[in-house]
């Protein structure tokens, strides 16, 4: 097993970074391909969990040409401290007559009944793909952005980002570069630099340091720096973080042989493909967090388990999932089971 030292900020990689990943390909060479035919077509999950219940149903469509064309995501809740809420998000696809992709377009709308009052949020992410010598040069991401908040009341924000590839002249992304000053250099689809706001330090391809100075609310400093481990196929498998040099929590995580579901999807042709900067996607069986108290114990607060079932081409068929949260004493765990739905297995 090798060990990788990594740093990741979570809420930074989920929102700040999306461009990262945005116009590139994410098939690998070792992957189940497309080749035998299976494509994710629906997904259903339920979950249970103390004072919360709710479904989540996954729908995909293609075109003749197998070109993804919409996706659809709905998921409604009902909890204790929020009486309804329901989020649809749906994707859609626009290739030209060549079987380029043109435009997509992510639209989400979540409304949710908090003390007596409807409130929503709406959030739609638009872009346009450009193309040279049959490959992708770059595309534009029109975000916007309406929140309508019982405390704040309506809010609108709209933001333009440009995302641009440079090649070498076998045709290898060299470069991945933003217009918010961010960029990323590759090398046979592995990372080697990544430039940003923040210090990344990066080895074989993976994020293996990151560091985010700050101060807290008394205005002392306050750096956050976060580090990973990863097995021998580039899955994260420890997440550690340490404030001002101090353990705070870490996660572990296991894993087994088999596909996500949507490594069935096809790639947007033209699109570069790399290997992800924070480790590669696959098949959780475990996963366990622990937080470190005042008195400098490591306390476990989380524990998960994963049963998953694949079909014979190795996608994943189902999950039933239990989340035991360890602070809370004796009680129940969190229920969640998936089944996932394709076409054209053989």
């Amino acid at each position: 097993m090798k060990t990788i030292q990594v740093i990741i900020r979570l809420i930074l990689i989920g929102v700040g970074l999306n461009w990262l990943s945005a116009g590139c390909g994410k098939q690998k060479d070792n992957e189940v391909t497309a080749a035998n035919g299976c494509r994710i077509q629906h997904s259903a999950s339920t979950f249970h969990s103390q004072g919360n219940d709710g479904t989540i149903q996954l729908d995909y469509a293609y075109d003749a040409q197998g070109n993804l064309t919409n996706k659809t995501k709905i998921s409604q809740s009902n909890s204790s401290t929020v009486a309804s809420d329901k989020t649809t998000t749906t994707d859609t696809y626009t290739y030209d007559a060549a079987g380029f992709l043109t435009r997509s377009v992510t639209d989400l709308h979540q409304q949710y009944m908090f003390a007596g009052k409807l409130s929503e949020y709406h959030y739609v992410s638009t872009k346009t793909y450009s193309y040279a010598n049959e490959r992708l040069t770059n595309y534009i991401q029109t975000d916007v952005i309406y929140d309508s908040h019982i405390t704040s009341g309506p809010q609108q924000q709209t933001s333009v980002t440009t995302t641009s590839y440079t090649y070498d002249g076998s045709g290898q992304l060299t470069k991945q570069t933003s217009s918010n000053g961010e960029s990323i250099t590759y090398q046979n689809g592995k990372a080697l630099t990544l430039t940003s706001g923040y210090a990344f330090e990066l080895q074989d391809g993976l994020v293996v340091k990151a560091t985010f100075p700050g101060t807290d609310g008394s205005g002392a400093a306050h750096t956050l720096v976060q580090v990973n481990e990863y097995d021998t196929n580039r899955r994260l498998i420890k997440h550690q973080e340490y404030i001002n040099d101090s353990l705070s929590t870490y996660y572990t995580q296991e894993w087994q042989t088999g596909q996500p579901a949507e490594s069935s999807l096809p790639a947007f042709k033209g699109h570069p493909t790399v290997l992800s900067l924070f480790g590669e996607s696959g098949l959780l069986t475990r996963y366990r967090a622990y937080s470190v108290n005042n008195q400098h114990q490591v306390v476990q607060y989380t524990d998960q388990t994963f049963e998953n079932q694949l079909n014979a081409g190795g996608y994943i068929l189902s999950t039933k999932q239990a989340n035991q949260i360890l602070t809370n004493g004796s009680q129940q765990p969190d229920l969640t089971t998936i089944s996932y739905t394709y076409t054209g297995c053989q």
